[in-house]
């Protein structure tokens, strides 16, 4: 573990985090800082951490986040409203996840 400085970028990636529901733990690991560092320096900034109810956190690659990010661009929506879409129509089609997943 390194212990960095906290800049504004990643002051602002603790709040984001914080705000999503990330668990403490996992921040610090994502973060490559102590979990105590986590902690002080949400209590320093009145970050409160909470469990945010039907959330689903997903890290992706940098590649496949350029991918839906251009994709969403070009239908003028977030990145975020595209796969929350792509999700709920995989949820409606439980059948489309099996052949996604069982395709060689």
């Amino acid at each position: 573990m390194v212990e960095m400085g906290w800049t504004e970028k990643r002051i602002a990636r603790l709040a984001f985090l914080v705000g999503v529901g990330r668990r403490a733990r996992d921040i610090a690991i994502d973060m490559d800082v102590s979990e105590n560092s986590v902690f002080h320096q949400a209590a320093r900034l009145t970050l409160h951490f909470r469990t945010v109810p039907n959330a689903l956190i997903i890290l992706l690659s940098p590649v496949a986040c350029e991918t839906f990010t251009k994709a969403a661009e070009s239908r003028r929506m977030t990145p975020e409203k595209l796969l929350t879409i792509i999700a709920e129509i995989c949820a409606a089609e439980p059948h489309l996840i099996q052949n996604i997943l069982d395709e060689p």
